[in-house]
């Protein structure tokens, strides 16, 4: 209902659960269950796509999809530095952490080095959001310094890390979607300096934000609906796809969330 994609979030909660399987039965269910949270947030808040309507976005031509493919590997990797990082701060956090004093400071800590990342670096703290939707906007885009677009996705990673990492709270879905859009932006700039990038860039954004996050939660049919459902635009889905599946590629077995099973059948009945 928040992310006002309830077919995206049906499938989600079907492919979340496990790292190579879905579950319909839970889809099936899911799905009445979204459209009615949608229906009634969209009475108090709207029902248009949480980061605007942007019309049709084209990839540009054959050089896009050249690019998509490129945004889609570098998300891969992305994905893999992201689960790496979480969980060795979270081994380091955890052998620190032998007091009560210790743990209490370590949040502290973490959240004093994402502070002074979030001064260096715009979009470290919050939800990144209005970042994203800034991102789709050409003339922003473009009045970035390089250095900050192509900070965007590491720093991001640093301080969703840091603070979680170290003992604070946060989620680890829209800070996903962040470094996605960061690369997206990054090949973007890049594209475009060499005259091979669409005129706007919010194709390749949102192939960003789903080719990095899709993989790494292990849900990438659910997040490749998302990322249509967020902008309006159905004719991203088979640039995401691509996108999607080159990262998918390089992530491999890798997820954020280690307690997947890999299949329905290796889950004990009842638990």
């Amino acid at each position: 209902s928040i992310f006002r994609a309830p077919l995206g979030g049906a499938l989600l909660v079907a492919e979340v659960l496990y790292r190579k399987d879905a579950d319909p039965a839970v889809a099936a269910k899911a799905l009445p269950a979204a459209l009615v949270g949608y229906g009634v947030f969209g009475l108090f808040f709207g029902y248009g796509p949480i980061l605007g309507r942007h019309g049709a976005a084209p990839i540009g031509g054959g050089a896009g999809l050249v690019a998509v493919a490129v945004i889609g590997v570098l998300c891969g990797l992305t994905g893999r530095a992201y689960a790496a990082a979480f969980y060795r701060v979270l081994r380091r956090a955890d052998a620190a952490a032998r007091t009560t004093t210790r743990r209490l400071a370590l949040p502290a800590l973490g959240g004093l080095v994402v502070g002074t990342l979030g001064l260096l670096v715009p979009g470290v703290l919050g939800t990144g959001y209005g970042l994203m939707q800034a991102l789709m906007d050409r003339d922003v885009l473009l009045g970035m310094s390089l250095w900050t677009v192509l900070l965007l996705a590491p720093a991001k990673l640093a301080g969703t890390a840091l603070s979680i990492g170290s003992g604070g709270s946060g989620g680890l879905f829209g800070p996903g979607l962040v470094m996605g859009a960061g690369v997206g932006a990054l090949v973007w700039r890049v594209a475009d300096g060499l005259g091979a990038a669409p005129y706007q860039p919010t194709a390749f954004i949102v192939v960003g934000m789903a080719a990095c996050l899709g993989p790494v939660v292990r849900a990438p049919l659910a997040v490749l609906v998302m990322a249509a459902e967020t902008v309006g635009d159905a004719t991203l889905l088979v640039p995401t796809a691509l996108g999607v599946l080159c990262a998918s590629w390089v992530m491999g077995d890798v997820t954020i969330y280690r307690s997947q099973p890999d299949h329905r059948g290796d889950v004990t009945p009842g638990r």
